[in-house]
C-alpha cells in the first residue's frame, strides 16, 4: 500500500535530536508503525541501515512507553556474520551514547536498553541458519538487505513473530533492488502478487513499501553522487533510479536462483574428488577466487566453499585453503587459461591443473544448461556459505548492448572454468549412448570370431596366394 506523506512533522523532538531522520525515514517509521511488514528502500543512498537500527531501539522504547512491556526483544539480522558487523555491529559503539543502554560483545551481541527505558534487547543476528531461531520470539524482526536471503528464511523468521502484551509483532527490512531473493522480494512488495493463504488471511494488506533515494538523502557528499552516477547503466538504473526490474534485463544467469542454493551442496566423501575451480587475481578490483566443489554425478556441481583474497601471493592462498579450510587436497585445480605462475605454484604443491581455453560466450551457455536445463532439472547446487559467489551470480550483468560488464565476475569466472573443463557433452544421455555403442562394438567383434572360427571348420585349407608380379622398369 502507499504511504501517504502526512503526519511527518508530528515527531518527538527530543529523538529527532539524537537521531536526525531525514523527512523519507520519518515517513518510513509511521509506516512501519502503522504496517505488519513494512519494505524501506529498493535503492542505495538513503540512509536504510542506519534507519533500520534505530527504527529497531525506537519500537523497544515504545512498547516500553505505550504498552508498559519491559525487556522486549527485537532481532536486527543480516545475511551472515560479516555483512553483520560491516553494516550495523560496527556502528554501534560509536553511534548509541552510554546514557541509552549497554552493548555486551558476548557469543550473543546484542545491546540492551537502559531500565528507565523498558530494559529492551536488540538482538543482533546473521540469518546463515534460520533454522536456529525457530524457538525464538521476538516483538520486532528486522532484516538489513533483504534481498540478499531466500524466500524460506521469510518464512522460518514469520514463525518468530510474537511477544506477549503487544498487539502486533511487526517485520522491518531494508535492501537494493537486486540481490539472489530479489524476484520473491519483488513479486511480495512490489508487485503485490501473494498466495492465496496470504490472501485468505487478510495478510495482503499488512505489506507496505516505501522507496527510498539517494535523492531523498541530503546528507551525501559529491563523491558518492560521482560514484553513483559513473556506474554501468543497468547498475545506475537499479541502485540510483530505484528500478527493481533493471538487475533482471541484464543478468548474464538469469536462471540462476534460489533454487541453486541448497545445504545439499555440502561436503561428502561420499561425493568423490574434490575439485578446485580458479580465477586468479591479486588487487582489490580483482581477487583471487578458489571454488572447492564436487561432482557427485556427470555433469553435476555441487560447490560447498569459496576463497576470496586479495593481496596475498599465490603459494599463500593455496596453503591457507588446504591447511585452514580442512577439505581433501583437490584431484585436479582448474584455471584461468592466463594464471601460468600460479598454475606452477600449484604444481609446486602436487596438484595437478588444467587450463581450458574457449570462447567466453560458448562456456557461458554451457553453464546456462548447468544452472537449469529446459527440463527445469538443475544440475548446479551452491551451498549458502558462499555468499560472495551467490552474490556475483546474481549481479553478473550485460550492459545496455549485450556486452558482459567486468564486474562481479571473478566467482563467475572461475565456475564457468570449470563447467568447460569437467563437463561433458550430451551428459548423462549421451554417456549411456557411449556405453551402448562400446558394448555393441563388443558383441560385434565376438559375433565376427564366432563366425570365422565356423568357416575355418568347414572349408578347405586354401593354398596361400601367390604374391604380387615384380613391376617391370
Amino acid at each position: 500500500m502507499a504511504v501517504a506523506q502526512t503526519e511527518v512533522q508530528r515527531i518527538e523532538h527530543d529523538w529527532q535530536d539524537l537521531v536526525h531522520w531525514t523527512d523519507r525515514q520519518w515517513m518510513a517509521s509511521l509506516a512501519a508503525d502503522r504496517y505488519g511488514f513494512f519494505l524501506f528502500g529498493g535503492a542505495r543512498g538513503p540512509g536504510k541501515s542506519y534507519w533500520l537500527r534505530w527504527y529497531a531501539i525506537r519500537f523497544l522504547i515504545k512498547a516500553f512507553q505505550d504498552h508498559g512491556l519491559r525487556n522486549v526483544r527485537a532481532m536486527l539480522a543480516c545475511e551472515s556474520f560479516p555483512t553483520l558487523e560491516d553494516r550495523q555491529l560496527s556502528k554501534v559503539e560509536t553511534e548509541f551514547p552510554e546514557w541509552l543502554g549497554r552493548y555486551y560483545k558476548g557469543r550473543a551481541r546484542e545491546f540492551h536498553l537502559s531500565d528507565d527505558l523498558g530494559g529492551g534487547v536488540l538482538c543482533f543476528r546473521n540469518l546463515d541458519d534460520p533454522e536456529k531461531y525457530k524457538s525464538a520470539e521476538f516483538g520486532l524482526i528486522a532484516v538489513d538487505e533483504l534481498t540478499q536471503n531466500p524466500l524460506s528464511s521469510f518464512d522460518i523468521l514469520r514463525g518468530s513473530m510474537r511477544w506477549a502484551g503487544l498487539p502486533k509483532a511487526h517485520f522491518v527490512a531494508a535492501t537494493n533492488p537486486t540481490g539472489p531473493g530479489a524476484a520473491w522480494v519483488r513479486q511480495y512488495w512490489i508487485e503485490r502478487k501473494f498466495p492465496d493463504e496470504y490472501i485468505s488471511e487478510g495478510m495482503d494488506r499488512e505489506f507496505a513499501f516505501l522507496q527510498g533515494l539517494p535523492a531523498h538523502n541530503p546528507h551525501l557528499p559529491e563523491s558518492y553522487w560521482r560514484n553513483l552516477r559513473s556506474l554501468p547503466d543497468i547498475l545506475r538504473k537499479a541502485w540510483v533510479g530505484g528500478d527493481w526490474y533493471a538487475g533482471v534485463e541484464g543478468q548474464v544467469f538469469p536462471n540462476f536462483t534460489w533454487d541453486n542454493v541448497s545445504e545439499e551442496a555440502e561436503y561428502d566423501p561420499a561425493k568423490g574428488d574434490v575439485y578446485w575451480f580458479v580465477d586468479d587475481g591479486f588487487a582489490q578490483e580483482h581477487p583471487r577466487v578458489i571454488l572447492l566443489a564436487q561432482m557427485p554425478a556427470e555433469n553435476v556441481f555441487h560447490i560447498f566453499a569459496e576463497y576470496y583474497v586479495t593481496f596475498e601471493v599465490a603459494e599463500e592462498s593455496i596453503k591457507q585453503v588446504l591447511e585452514t579450510m580442512g577439505y581433501p587436497k583437490p584431484k585436479i585445480a582448474t584455471c584461468d587459461p592466463s594464471a601460468a605462475e600460479l598454475s606452477s605454484r600449484l604444481w609446486d604443491a602436487e596438484i595437478s591443473t588444467d587450463r581450458p581455453r574457449h570462447m567466453v560466450e560458448e562456456g557461458i551457455k554451457r553453464c546456462l544448461h548447468v544452472i537449469c536445463d529446459g527440463h527445469d532439472v538443475r544440475r548446479l547446487l551452491v551451498h549458502p556459505r558462499c555468499a560472495q559467489f551467490i552474490f556475483e551470480m546474481q549481479n553478473y550483468i550485460r550492459d545496455k548492448r549485450g556486452r558482459i560488464i567486468k564486474a562481479n565476475d571473478h566467482g563467475p569466472d572461475a565456475w564457468r572454468y570449470g563447467v568447460w573443463s569437467r563437463y561433458r557433452v550430451g551428459g548423462e544421455d549421451e554417456a549411456q549412448k557411449r556405453e551402448e555403442r562400446k558394448k555393441e562394438r563388443v558383441e560385434r567383434q565376438q559375433q565376427l570370431r564366432q563366425e570365422q572360427a565356423t568357416l575355418s571348420r568347414i572349408l578347405p585349407d586354401l593354398p596361400d596366394p601367390p604374391p604380387p608380379p615384380r613391376r617391370g622398369r
